[in-house]
């Protein structure tokens, strides 16, 4: 479907008479989705054309990706190929799997706003070359802020003696920080929304997130061209990235990743019984 499509598609589904009330008390709907239960199959139908199941009631937006490194530095979470930067995303998904366009409308037909992009700036007075080996820091992040969707994975896994076991992970836990041998923190992952590009006088505009396949950065670029970015204090630097190679199945393995507007326990897989083997990501933040 056609990026005009799509949002001539929504706008009717959504703007038809009688199609948008008022938040009905305790029904957990976003404010804005259709609480009419055939105009809300046909908005779900419409984005399961674009690769995504999304479900109201629970606040969640669900697709499948893969496995993309293990053993290389990160620079973002998830990419799609074959535009994106998928030598430095832990996750990549086909263009020709997921509509970016579709992602991006689920996410703002949930009721989040554009959020603003991290910065940072050099240390002063900057340490020397000793205080630096100490492990000083040499930036100061000002991580981005905003609205957000938790983000959790889920994938199974056949072991040896033939079980069929799964697991669920908040996606922080899958990333390790090499400078403070940690996890990323765990928290809302800020929406950005991405940016319109013009790149010279005589470019014609785009649409960043869905030429350029960067959907969610780890780190701060200060750009705004991401749908998501991630908030660690350490997010400033770029090079202490890597893979939780000690949680993560093989390259190539699917998983399911899942965005919420709550946060987890983690979720079931596709409104199924909730996974019986959680092996990590179902804390509280922190």
């Amino acid at each position: 479907m056609s990026p005009p499509g799509v949002f001539v598609l929504l706008a009717s589904l959504l703007v038809a008479p009688a199609a948008v009330v008022a938040q009905e008390p305790g029904l957990g709907l976003p404010d804005g989705v259709p609480t009419d239960p055939a105009r809300r199959e046909a908005l779900e139908r419409a984005f399961a054309d674009g690769g995504l199941s999304v479900d109201f009631e629970r606040r969640e937006i669900r697709f499948p990706a893969r496995v993309n490194l293990l053993w290389d530095p990160l620079e973002y979470l998830l990419v799609v190929q074959p535009q994106g930067r998928d030598h430095e995303s832990l996750f990549a998904v086909e263009a020709d799997e997921l509509d970016v366009r579709m992602l991006n409308a689920a996410m703002l037909l949930f009721g989040v706003e554009p959020g603003t992009p991290g910065t940072t700036e050099a240390v002063q007075p900057r340490p020397t070359l000793e205080e630096v080996r100490q492990g000083a820091d040499t930036l100061v992040t000002h991580p981005a802020r905003g609205d957000g969707f938790y983000v959790t994975a889920y994938w199974t896994e056949t072991m040896d003696d033939g079980r069929v076991e799964e697991f669920c992970y908040r996606v922080e836990d899958l990333v390790l920080n090499a400078r403070e041998s940690r996890t990323y923190q765990r928290g809302p992952w800020i929406y950005l929304g991405s940016r319109f590009v013009k790149p010279h006088a005589d470019a014609r505009e785009y649409w960043s997130a869905e030429k350029d396949g960067n959907l969610i950065s780890l780190v701060v670029f200060g750009t705004g061209h991401e749908l998501l970015t991630g908030a660690d204090p350490d997010s400033g630097y770029q090079d202490v990235w890597f893979p939780n190679v000690f949680l993560l199945p093989e390259v190539g393995h699917e998983v399911e990743l899942v965005f919420s507007l709550d946060p987890p326990p983690c979720p079931s897989r596709r409104g199924g019984p909730a996974a019986t083997t959680v092996e990590a990501g179902d804390g509280e933040d922190g």
